[in-house]
């Protein structure tokens, strides 16, 4: 195909345009995803508030 035929170019506006158009979705999906995490759930809930994090694993001295 020729670059400078009216099909390489339909094709290459086609191509623009698809571009554009996943770009567009993808921005979109980014804004709902960052609306729903923005938070981190612990600023609603008094109760996580009060509790604290502990560490999780239980560190045992052995002397060998």
């Amino acid at each position: 195909m020729l670059r400078d035929s009216d099909d390489a170019m339909d094709q290459g506006f086609y191509h623009d345009n698809k571009k554009r158009m996943e770009q567009g979705l993808l921005e979109k999906m980014n804004k709902v995803i960052n609306a729903e995490l923005s938070g981190d759930g612990l600023e609603e809930d008094e109760k996580s508030k009060k509790r604290s994090i502990r560490n999780t694993f239980n560190f045992q001295e052995r002397s060998s």
